[in-house]
């Protein structure tokens, strides 16, 4: 999919994405990072809250 099909499908202009994310890789790491910061809370609670087993 192009950047300017995902700018359309997320309903903002091509522009307003390129500013965001010049390029795909920008893009994918921050959809990497979005998925992965909940994992990373859940993580450190249990760590915080949970002995070692």
């Amino acid at each position: 999919m192009s950047q300017d099909a995902i700018a359309n499908r997320a309903g903002v202009g091509n522009a307003t994405l390129y500013r965001h994310f010049p390029t795909r890789e920008d893009l994918l790491e921050e959809v990497y990072r979005d998925r992965i910061r909940p994992l990373r809370e859940d993580a450190r609670t249990l760590l915080a809250t949970e002995s070692p087993a």
